[in-house]
């Protein structure tokens, strides 16, 4: 209901097969998305939770550009925090970020800070660290996002989003191929 309201086709479709991941994945092919939104409970396989197995299915070799969502009570975003290493997929994510500030301002009139997270090892540079910062600025402003830019310096890079996502009430990950986020996120780290 909320989609046709604002303009956003959504289509329905009833697909059965023996292998849910595999099903999604032509599916996705079939109809040629590029994006792929996917509920997540909080918790993986590894930790023994079976219906988390299609995510843990489909985001070992994506078809497409892949949102894993852990929808909770709606609540507007107050503070959004975007944990990204800038590269290929952080536009994505700062547009993302950007639609919602952008509709909680707009149904609010409150605006909804956002906060751009690197982390960093402890061996990195300030000239590094400065570096970073700039590359972060104009990664934001080429996408129109007024963002407060952080680089954390923490030797555990998934602790470190943790702890910054306390303080916020979105959180949007950005996690590249292989990283150790995704990894922990997928379940293939214990």
């Amino acid at each position: 209901q909320g989609a046709a309201n604002m303009d956003i086709p959504l289509h329905s479709l009833l697909r059965l097969g023996r292998n849910v991941g595999e099903v999604i994945q032509m599916t996705v092919e079939e109809q040629d998305v590029n994006l792929l939104l996917m509920g997540w409970p909080g918790y993986s396989v590894k930790n023994n939770a079976p219906p988390n197995a299609i995510i843990d299915l489909i985001g070992i070799n994506p078809p497409c550009d892949l949102a894993f969502v852990r929808f909770r009570k709606r609540e507007a975003p107050r503070k959004i925090l975007v944990a990204t290493r800038g590269d290929f997929h952080a536009p994505l994510a700062l547009k993302l970020a950007r639609i919602q500030a952008q509709d909680y301002e707009n149904f609010h009139d409150l605006t909804s800070p956002i906060t751009l997270l690197q982390v960093v090892s402890s061996d990195v540079g300030d000239m590094a660290k400065r570096r970073l910062f700039y590359r972060l600025r104009k990664l934001a402003q080429q996408h129109s996002v007024d963002a407060h830019i952080t680089i954390a310096t923490a030797d555990n890079e998934y602790q470190a989003i943790f702890d910054s996502a306390e303080e916020h009430d979105l959180v949007i990950v950005h996690a590249p191929e292989e990283g150790l986020l995704e990894q922990r996120l997928m379940g293939t780290i214990p």
